[in-house]
């Protein structure tokens, strides 16, 4: 048994996708709780969902089963397994739609919007680019023309802040946002998924920088029918410095795998004054002393 199938079970019986299908889709949605955005989300993608297709509920051990309304959504499979972190789960999940015969995964954010078109559209662009893993334009749910995330370069800047470039055509990129994230199976096996080194956060960063020096295509599309509305941290709210510890860790993580020599002294000296500005734009909420330790303090 492979890492990813760990402690997971499957509620939903097998589906048949047809043979002679070129992509064969499957959308995954992680989610921990956080059931109102989550239903809303699955039922966008399961009215629009088409015969090769497979819609799928990983549920990350959330405290409280999802309610029926979301497990009786048509043609959903629910999976849920033991808590493990994002990229746990979303291995998990990967692994499962896999051995049900996919030739593609889409990973999108339980705290997302998307249009009639989504699908399709995505499947168009799939059999555009078949070997490429793909991201589009993300924006603010409640600000449909306003950019959330974008991807792009990797600059010392980006452990830090998100880039919102406004792209208007197919570009190649060093770093692509798993918010709304499509990855052949192919490419998928080759780069054993996401690190699970990353309980959260960076591990999309990770993939896409992992996939280009592998030689597999990582493409932005900026096409408004493949363009998600992200609610932004729908599974944290009221809670901003659970999501910034797990932000500082896989930070930490990620530029030590993927910076060095200047670059790498520029990142680790950026660490304490950034954390000092989100200390401001967190109040009145203030980290634990573990944490201020953790930071300021530089323990590993």
């Amino acid at each position: 048994m492979s890492r990813a199938d760990r402690g997971w079970r499957s509620s939903s019986p097998e589906l048949s996708m047809a043979d002679d299908d070129d992509v064969r889709l499957a959308v995954i949605v992680p989610a921990f709780g956080n059931w109102g955005d989550t239903r809303e989300c699955l039922s966008m993608l399961a009215a629009q969902a088409g015969e090769t297709t497979l819609v799928c509920l990983a549920d990350d051990g959330s405290p409280e089963p999802p309610p029926a309304a979301i497990t009786g959504i048509e043609r959903l499979i629910y999976l849920r397994g033991t808590h493990g972190g994002f990229a746990v789960n979303c291995n998990r999940a990967a692994a499962e739609a896999i051995r049900r015969g996919v030739t593609h995964v889409l990973f999108l954010n339980n705290d997302t919007v998307v249009g009639d078109r989504f699908i399709g559209g995505w499947l168009a662009a799939i059999r555009m680019h078949p070997a490429a893993i793909m991201s589009p334009v993300i924006n603010y749910a409640d600000a449909p023309t306003r950019i959330w995330h974008s991807g792009g370069r990797k600059t010392i800047w980006a452990p830090f802040m998100r880039q919102r470039r406004g792209y208007t055509t197919t570009t190649p990129v060093e770093l692509v946002c798993g918010c709304c994230l499509v990855v052949p199976a192919s490419a998928w096996r080759a780069l054993d998924g996401f690190d699970e080194g990353f309980a959260m956060y960076f591990e999309d960063f990770d993939l896409a920088l992992r996939a280009r020096r592998s030689g597999i295509d990582v493409l932005l599309l900026p096409d408004a029918d493949l363009a998600v509305g992200h609610k932004v941290s729908g599974s944290f709210r009221g809670d901003p410095w659970s999501k910034e510890r797990l932000l500082y860790r896989s930070r930490r993580l990620f530029a030590s795998r993927h910076y060095s020599g200047l670059a790498a002294a520029v990142v680790r000296g950026l660490e304490v004054p950034f954390f000092l500005w989100r200390l401001v734009a967190n109040l009145p909420a203030v980290p634990d002393r573990d944490t201020w330790r953790e930071v300021l303090g530089c323990r590993r």
